[in-house]
Formats: C-alpha cells, sequence, structure tokens
C-alpha cells in the first residue's frame, strides 16, 4: 500500500540507519522495526501496538503486532529497575508470562497475585542466552520449526505432537538464512555499481549533449548565412527548439539520476541495516526479522534488475535534420530543419510503476511467517535455568 504523496516528497530522508523514520530521534532499547525495515523509535510507537496499522513515510503499511528493533545497540544492558509500582530496587528477575522485570521480593508478590504465571517462568535476569516459550507447553524453550504448522515448538512438544510433520532445527535454519541473505547483500553491492556506472554514464551523456549542442549550433549558422531574412527567423527558432530539447532531454537525464541515487541509498541502506542484523547474536530475533529483510531484498533488486535497457545503455543524441530542407530552399523556408532528441525513458515514472506493482503477499516463501513468530514473546534465559 503506497502513498505517492509520501514518496514523491524529496525532503524525506528514508535512508537514515538508527534513526527514527518519523521524528528521526535516535533509535533506542524500546524500537520497533516496520515491514519496510525502517526504525520507529518508543515515543512514536502507537499505544495499541498489536493492531498498528502504521503507514511508514515510505508509503508501505505494517499491520499487527510489532518486531523488537533487531540491531544491538550501546549501553542496553545498563541496570533495570523493578517494574513494580512505587519499587525503585533494581530488577534481579523477570516473569516470562508477561515479560516484566521484578525484584526478588517483588517477584514472590507477583506470583502470588498471578496464579497463572508458572513459577518456572520466573527467571534470573539479566539473562544469557534467547528463550522463546513454547506456544504447546509454555516451559519449554523452543528448538525446531515445524514446516507443516509453521510454528516454532520445543524439541518434546515435536515428539508428542507433530512426529510426522518435517521440522527444521532453529540455529540451523538462522545459519542458512544468514547466507542466503549474505548472497543477497553481494548482489546489492553488485547492484549499486552498477547504478554507479549508470550515473556516471549519465554524466558523460550530458557532456556528449553540450558537445553536439556546439556543433549544431555551427551547423545552424553555416546554413543560415546562405539564405536572408525568413532564413535568419527559422534560425532563431530552430536554436530555440533546440535549446528546449536540449534543457528537456537533460533534465531527464538529472531525474533519472536521482532515481539512481535513490535506488543507491536504499541498497545502501538495506546493505546497512541488514548487515548488522546478521551481526546479531540472537538467533530468533533474527528468524523473526529475516522475512521482511528478505521481502525487501527482492525489492531492492527489482529495481536494478528491471530498469529498461534504454536506460542500461545510456544512449543519447541530438539530431539536425536539415539536408532536404537546404534542397527545397527558400519556398519552404518556413519548414526548414528541425531538432530532435534521442526519446529518453523516464525512470521516475519506471520508479512508481516499480512501488506500484510491489504487492508483499506474492513474495511468500518457506521462511516462518511474522503473525506466527510473533505470538510468542522473546527473552533472554539463563543456561542453568
Amino acid at each position: 500500500m503506497m502513498n505517492s504523496d509520501i514518496v514523491n516528497n524529496e525532503n524525506v530522508d528514508l535512508w537514515s540507519v538508527d534513526k527514527c523514520i518519523f521524528c528521526k530521534g535516535q533509535i533506542g532499547e524500546n524500537s520497533k522495526i516496520l515491514n519496510c525495515l525502517h526504525g520507529i523509535c518508543e515515543n512514536c510507537i502507537p499505544s495499541d501496538e498489536t493492531d498498528s496499522n502504521i503507514q511508514c513515510k515510505c508509503g508501505i503499511v505494517t499491520n499487527g503486532e510489532l518486531i523488537n528493533y533487531p540491531i544491538v545497540l550501546p549501553n542496553v544492558l545498563q541496570a533495570k529497575i523493578c517494574s513494580a509500582q512505587y519499587c525503585d530496587v533494581v530488577a534481579k528477575k523477570i516473569c516470562m508470562s508477561c515479560n516484566k522485570l521484578y525484584c526478588k521480593s517483588c517477584s514472590t508478590i507477583h506470583l502470588n497475585n498471578n496464579k497463572d504465571h508458572k513459577p518456572i517462568l520466573m527467571m534470573t535476569y539479566p539473562l544469557k542466552e534467547e528463550f522463546i516459550a513454547c506456544p504447546h507447553c509454555t516451559e519449554k524453550c523452543v528448538e525446531v520449526y515445524c514446516t507443516k504448522c509453521s510454528k516454532m515448538i520445543c524439541s518434546l512438544c515435536h515428539l508428542n505432537y507433530h512426529r510426522k510433520h518435517n521440522f527444521k532445527i532453529l540455529k540451523k535454519m538462522a545459519t542458512q538464512i544468514k547466507l542466503k541473505i549474505n548472497m543477497d547483500l553481494l548482489e546489492l553491492r553488485k547492484n549499486n555499481n552498477f547504478l554507479n556506472s549508470l550515473m556516471e554514464r549519465s554524466d558523460h551523456n550530458i557532456e556528449i549533449f553540450k558537445s553536439q549542442m556546439d556543433q549544431i549550433n555551427e551547423n545552424i549558422d553555416d546554413a543560415m548565412n546562405l539564405l536572408h531574412e525568413e532564413i535568419n527567423k527559422r534560425s532563431f527558432e530552430l536554436k530555440k527548439s533546440l535549446e528546449v530539447n536540449f534543457i528537456d532531454a537533460v533534465q531527464k537525464i538529472n531525474m533519472n539520476k536521482m532515481v539512481l541515487n535513490d535506488f543507491k541509498k536504499e541498497n545502501e541502506y538495506y546493505y546497512n541495516l541488514t548487515s548488522s542484523v546478521i551481526n546479531n547474536s540472537k538467533t530468533f530475533e533474527f528468524i523473526k526479522i529475516s522475512k521482511i529483510i528478505m521481502d525487501q531484498m527482492i525489492i531492492a533488486k527489482r529495481h536494478t534488475t528491471n530498469i529498461p535497457i534504454e536506460i542500461a545503455s545510456c544512449y543519447v543524441d541530438l539530431v539536425y535534420n536539415y539536408e532536404q530542407s537546404m534542397k527545397e530552399c527558400v519556398e519552404k523556408i518556413q519548414g526548414f530543419g528541425n531538432i530532435t532528441s534521442t526519446p529518453i525513458v523516464s525512470l521516475p515514472e519506471y520508479k512508481t510503476m516499480v512501488n506500484l506493482n510491489n504487492d508483499h503477499q506474492d513474495l511468500q516463501n518457506n521462511l516462518p511467517s511474522l503473525s506466527t513468530m510473533t505470538q510468542v514473546k522473546t527473552e533472554i534465559v539463563d543456561n542453568k535455568m
């Protein structure tokens, strides 16, 4: 779902890493990430994020529960305070049932007041290892991914309830996905090199236009010197036509350069952000974000791979046609000569077309769905708990 008014606003900065897409503030620990891979800070997140329906400044709408921002941020290991009211003691426990932090005393009170919260899920904080509670037993950490049910479950529940279903070990699955994304990163870098070459060719073409314009100006002067008043008048008209064609062609080339540069920034943004995601040691958080990463990779790659061949060749030309008119001379002086230029494909129109044709529902693959993965809360668990 795209908003053309938002996307076409040249003043909107879409490619600043670690900045909130809305307020441009620094992305913090409690920030979230949208389906378009843009970050949103805690202050800009709607109060009811389970049905967010957030339209990013890039135009893409994110529905449903938001995913934690996966980039490792500095100073995130500072001490946390107990979340109980009127308690300012440093938190030493985390309730995995509600994902809240408590001091030792308040953790006991919390369990007494919430009988449905299992004591086994009240764990020591800060913790060491990623933890997602199995949706079946709610006590053990997920270890495998059931490919038939599209669920992450613990190995015991897989044996008990999904024995006949194919599965993948989550850590191996994450390694395979990282390998695929690394290949996409290489392709993004290659595409950016290609975009750079197209931009350089665009500059070269402008120089060719300037040279051709100078040459044609000389030709026009030589031809017009053979005629008299009407020829001189036509000379002015031709030069004006030449100037209009030149300005129009250069404007189109510069507009194409802006789009090429936008594609380049987009690729660099996804490259830098995704590189940071891959370096994140949290396997389950990574798996959760990998789906939208790969979706955006496909879109970013389409921008470059589907560029019209006319743009890739980067060949344009100004043509001055006058020989036939010279033969007909004075009796056809009003139609003497004309200025044309090679048609230039409009990349802004191409970009708009690509954006309108990007339907994220057509980018499904064998990765776990985001809706399934966000049904369980993610945290970190002590190795010995």
